[in-house]
């Protein structure tokens, strides 16, 4: 199984080795810290007491799965 970050990519190549396109997730958003540029998920940010103002939020397009069935 594999995913594809839809920021970046299709997926296409996936398809072209034989993986089948499962679905689509929802897309998500992060947090970036504007000083370490360090990346936390929504739920990281719910668990850290953090400064709400060094934060930038940013949310991605979702990412296509896909999963490679192989027959033995």
């Amino acid at each position: 199984m594999t995913y594809t970050d839809l920021d970046w990519s299709e997926g296409n190549t996936y398809l072209k080795m034989g993986f089948q396109y499962i679905e689509t997730t929802e897309p998500e958003t992060f947090y970036i810290d504007q000083d370490t540029y360090e990346r936390y998920s929504a739920k990281d940010m719910e668990k850290l007491i953090l400064e709400p103002s060094k934060y930038i939020a940013i949310n991605n397009r979702g990412n296509n799965k896909y999963k490679l069935f192989i027959n033995t």
